[in-house]
């Protein structure tokens, strides 16, 4: 069985995907994702939280080295669904 955050991108509209105020955010397995562009007064800023261990979302996983690789797709799964709903304008 393949790894849910490995799945191709093929089938974009599996991943749930919301846009809130100036950030957006992306469900994949147990993993929720949000990232936040950088604004002209705001800096880029980006949170991964494991819903499975963390369903109240206090621990931002997204510096910590061993969820990198997960962050990095996460974030490519995200500018795909970004770029399918319009893109991101300032």
């Amino acid at each position: 069985m393949s790894n849910i955050v490995d799945r191709p991108l093929f089938d974009p509209f599996f991943d749930p995907f919301i846009q809130v105020g100036n950030g957006f955010g992306l469900r994949k397995g147990k993993w929720a994702y949000m990232w936040y562009p950088k604004r002209k007064k705001d800096p880029e800023a980006a949170m991964l939280f494991d819903m499975e261990k963390d369903p109240k979302q206090f621990i931002n996983l997204t510096n910590d080295p061993e969820h990198a690789g997960i962050v990095g797709k996460l974030h490519e799964r995200l500018q795909v669904r970004i770029a399918m709903a319009g893109g991101d304008e300032d």
